[in-house]
């Protein structure tokens, strides 16, 4: 009877496991991975290193699809002309080695198609008339 009921549970498993991963969508992340922004350089409307000008752009991606970090843009590279500061609290998806963010604050980050690499999250898109360049770096 515990062969039988060991038996079930490993097939079980199995298919699960299986099944999951022919999915193709979730996300597949060990624990956390902390990711900073090493790179944010900005041109067309505003040509600037955003980074340089005290911008910030922080990520922790959690198993489960769950993602937390913050935004900060200062004035100068804003199409307002005040700082913008955002929680980035949301969830995220992978399909290949593509990451999509879907965050409560919707900012250009949950516009753009991230690539991931073991050590780099890096977009390079188009918002309100400026061209971003960002790369994440992982944080150890």
């Amino acid at each position: 009877m515990r062969f039988i009921r060991l038996m079930i549970t490993v097939v079980a498993s199995g298919l699960l496991v299986l099944g999951l991963g022919c999915r193709g969508t979730e996300p597949v992340v060990a624990n956390t991975l902390d990711y900073e922004a090493t790179q944010w350089l900005i041109t067309g409307a505003i040509d600037e290193d955003a980074l340089a000008v005290g911008a910030m752009l922080d990520l922790v991606m959690r198993e489960g699809g769950i993602v937390d970090g913050m935004l900060f843009m200062p004035a100068s590279i804003t199409t307002r002309g005040n700082d913008f500061t955002a929680r980035l609290a949301g969830s995220w998806i992978k399909r290949g080695d593509t990451i999509r963010f879907n965050e409560v604050s919707l900012t250009f980050v949950s516009d753009f198609d991230w690539i991931l690499t073991p050590e780099n999250l890096s977009a390079a898109d188009s918002v309100d008339g400026s061209f971003y360049d960002i790369i994440l770096t992982r944080m150890f």
